[in-house]
């Protein structure tokens, strides 16, 4: 299955759940998802709390800085 453009660049927004002992997951834009199961019910209900306060990607601002630094010349190199 083909990724929709904005997980491919972004990256995909998960969204945690749980099913009797197991913790599913699945993309908010329909991409993929998955589950895994664990011990109890209790273990998949802590583990899906705890993956779903996940931290967010990097922003978009910080993807261009970086690229641009690592474009330029090193400093004190003279290429003539």
């Amino acid at each position: 299955m083909r990724h929709p453009l904005a997980c491919t660049l972004l990256g995909h927004r998960w969204r945690f759940g749980v099913d009797g002992s197991d913790v599913v997951w699945r993309c908010v834009r329909g991409c993929e998802g998955g589950r895994r199961a664990y011990d109890d019910a209790a273990e998949a209900r802590l583990m899906a709390r705890r993956l779903g306060r996940g931290a967010p990607g990097p922003p978009l601002g910080l993807l261009t800085a970086s690229s641009g630094t690592a474009i330029r010349k090193p400093r004190g190199e003279n290429r003539s």
